[in-house]
C-alpha cells in the first residue's frame, strides 16, 4: 500500500511536488545522513554528502521517551560511524524498524536526528536546529511513529485480534460486465478515526514533532490501529483508496495556505494572523524536554509564515504588523493539575506567549 500511495502522490499530486523551503542554490541533502545501500546489510553508515546530490532521503519523526535515547552519535564514535558503521542491531527498536521500512522502499538514505546530529554538541545543534525545517520539507515523506511511546517500542506495533476479523455476506447483486459473479459483502471492524488517533497519540505530545509533521510534504502514520498515508492532497487509511484528503483538519489548511502560488490560492493577511493564532495554540499545548528549545522548535514555521512578506517582522513568536491582537494571548494549559509557571531559566520576554 505505501509504494502505492507514494507512486499516485509523486505522479499526480503537484502540490506535493512543489512543497520545500529549500532557497535556490542551497543544498538539497542534510549536512549528514544514514547510508543504507551497504553491502554488510547489518551495518549503516553516517554518511557526509556533496552538497550536489540530489538523492531522496527519508526523515523519521518519534519520541526519544522519558529516558532519552540510549544510542547516538557523538564526539566519540562520530569518526567511527562515518568510516566504520553503526550495527543496526545495536540500535532501539524504533530507529531499526525506520531502517528497515526505509530500505524495503529502496530508498538509500534516511535521517535520524539522534545518529546525524553530533549530541552535547551545542554548535552542532544549534547548526543543525536552524536546518530542521529544510530536512523535513525536503525528504521524499517522513515516518511518523505516532503510537510509540519511546525508542524501544518499534514502528511495527502487534495488532490486535480484531485486524483479521471480517465477516463475508452473501450478495445476490452483481455486475454483468466483469464475469466475476455476484459480489461478497465484507463487514470489517471499526477503527478510531485517522485525526483521533493521530491527536491523542504519545507523538502528537512533543513539542519539536509539530513542525515535523506540518513542514513534511508526505506522512506514513504508523497509529496503534492502522498506518496512514498523509500528504498536501490526500489523507488515507491503509483500507482505503487513496483519494481526496478525507480529514480536513488544522494541519491541512496550514500546509495549504503555506503553498507558493500558482500552486495554492495566496492567502490573505488576515488568514495568516488567523493561522499563526492556530500554530500558537496547538505547539504551546506541547511537551519540550528543553524549555530553552520553544523558538527552535517552531523556526521552520515561522520561515514558512515570514516567507510570505504579509506579517511584518517576528518578535519571539508574535508578529510586527498585528502585534497589539497577538498580545491578547492567555494561558489555559495546566501541568500537574496546577497552573501552568514560568520555567525556571529565562526563554522569553514577559509579553510573549513563549514565556510561560
Amino acid at each position: 500500500a505505501i509504494r502505492h500511495w507514494l507512486s499516485v502522490c509523486k505522479t499526480s499530486h503537484t502540490k506535493c511536488s512543489a512543497w520545500s523551503i529549500r532557497k535556490p542554490g542551497s543544498r538539497h541533502l542534510p549536512t549528514r545522513i544514514l547510508d543504507l545501500e551497504n553491502t554488510n546489510a547489518s551495518r549503516v553508515k553516517l554518511h557526509v554528502p556533496d552538497d550536489s546530490d540530489t538523492s531522496d532521503y527519508v526523515a523519521l519523526s518519534y519520541c526519544w521517551g522519558r529516558s532519552g535515547n540510549p544510542y547516538y552519535t557523538d564526539q566519540s564514535n562520530l569518526q567511527r560511524h562515518i568510516s566504520e558503521g553503526i550495527e543496526v542491531s545495536s540500535l532501539p527498536k524504533t530507529l531499526q524498524d525506520s531502517i528497515e521500512l526505509t530500505r524495503r522502499l529502496g530508498v538509500k538514505y534516511l535521517w535520524i536526528d539522534a545518529l546525524c546530529i553530533v549530541q552535547k554538541d551545542r554548535e552542532d545543534w544549534m547548526q543543525e536546529a536552524s536546518l530542521m525545517g529544510a530536512v523535513y520539507s525536503q525528504a521524499l515523506f517522513t515516518i511518523s511513529a505516532d503510537a510509540s511511546v519511546d525508542t524501544s517500542s518499534g514502528i511495527f506495533l502487534e495488532r490486535s485480534a480484531r485486524h483479521g476479523i471480517s465477516a463475508v455476506l452473501p450478495w445476490p447483486l452483481e455486475d454483468p460486465n466483469d464475469g466475476l459473479g455476484p459480489m461478497a459483502l465484507h463487514v470489517a471492524p471499526k477503527f478510531q478515526s485517522f485525526k483521533h488517533e493521530i491527536l491523542s497519540s504519545p507523538l502528537a505530545q512533543r513539542g519539536w514533532t509539530f513542525q515535523e509533521r506540518a513542514l513534511s510534504a508526505r506522512v506514513i502514520h504508523f497509529g496503534s490501529e492502522l498506518c496512514y498515508w498523509e500528504c498536501k492532497e490526500a489523507c488515507i487509511g491503509e483500507n482505503e483508496e487513496i483519494g481526496k484528503y478525507s480529514v480536513q483538519d488544522g494541519f491541512f489548511h496550514l500546509k495549504d495556505m503555506l503553498l507558493v502560488a500558482p500552486t495554492s490560492t495566496e492567502p490573505s493577511t488576515p488568514k495568516l494572523h488567523d493561522k499563526w493564532a492556530w500554530v500558537v495554540s496547538q505547539f504551546s499545548s506541547r511537551q519540550l524536554t528543553n524549555p530553552s528549545d520553544i523558538f527552535a522548535a517552531l523556526e521552520g514555521v515561522a520561515t514558512m509564515f515570514t516567507g510570505k512578506n504579509k506579517l511584518g517582522r517576528y518578535y519571539c513568536g508574535l508578529w510586527e504588523d498585528e502585534l497589539l491582537r497577538h498580545l491578547l494571548w492567555s494561558s489555559d494549559r495546566t501541568v500537574a493539575g496546577s497552573a501552568h509557571a514560568r520555567p525556571a531559566a529565562y526563554r522569553a520576554p514577559s509579553w510573549s506567549w513563549a514565556a510561560v
